[in-house]
């Protein structure tokens, strides 16, 4: 093999299905509504119990609430204090890195949405600019980290850069009370059904308690870490 020439590595449905979670360092949700993230995050954390697995909130903004008597997983809120007084991005992020590196390693990290930034910052490059830095962070720390961008809030370069800087992108929207769920990027997977979009029935949370969505690729799911 040419030694300039790309080294892609293509993956098959089937062994595909046990390997993203290993390199996924970052998932991106784009939502049309913040009640999906909020259940997405239920979703997860449910899937976590039973591995053990320890889960921090970084709360910026309350969008997103993750404390619940049935959930142990959660070990911990991380409050950025006094978010308004930050003056941009830049000092907003490294109050963020600062924060995250005197704290212990969490498996799973949950960021509020960070569409609310750009208005707060008057600048719509905000959330791509915090992830630009907060996921090598993650990645380094061997943390998963789930972030969220809602859709028709930033222009089209924004949202690129914001899915370039992490692992997964999916976008689920709603659609005649069901939800359409669709990955448009992953690093590292090349199976064409992946990418197709699903629709889920069973989205809405059952008695109090978050189910798991049916009808999505198996890889999906141990990509965005609920399997």
């Amino acid at each position: 093999m040419d030694r300039n020439e790309p080294n892609l590595e293509r993956v098959s449905p089937k062994d595909s299905v046990t390997r993203p979670s290993a390199r996924t360092r970052s998932i991106l949700l784009l939502v049309s509504d913040l009640r999906i993230y909020q259940d997405f995050a239920e979703w997860v954390m449910s899937s976590s119990e039973s591995k053990g697995e320890s889960i921090l909130h970084v709360l910026f903004n309350g969008a997103i609430s993750l404390a619940s008597e049935e959930s142990p997983t959660t070990s911990e809120v991380l409050s950025i204090a006094d978010v308004r007084d930050c003056d941009n991005e830049i000092e907003m992020t490294k109050r963020t890195l600062d924060a995250l590196s005197r704290m212990e390693k969490f498996d799973k990290v949950f960021f509020d949405p960070l569409s609310p930034l750009s208005e707060m910052f008057s600048e719509d490059s905000a959330p791509a600019y915090m992830l630009k830095e907060l996921v090598p962070f993650l990645d380094h720390r061997g943390s998963l980290g789930y972030f969220c961008l809602t859709l028709d809030s930033h222009d089209n370069v924004t949202v690129a850069q914001c899915k370039d800087s992490t692992d997964v992108c999916i976008q689920v929207t709603k659609q005649d009370g069901s939800l359409l769920v669709q990955a448009l990027s992953a690093k590292g997977i090349y199976t064409k059904d992946f990418f197709l979009p699903r629709v889920c029935k069973n989205w809405p949370a059952i008695e109090g308690r978050a189910r798991l969505p049916s009808g999505l690729h198996p890889t999906m799911k141990t990509a965005v870490g609920i399997e």
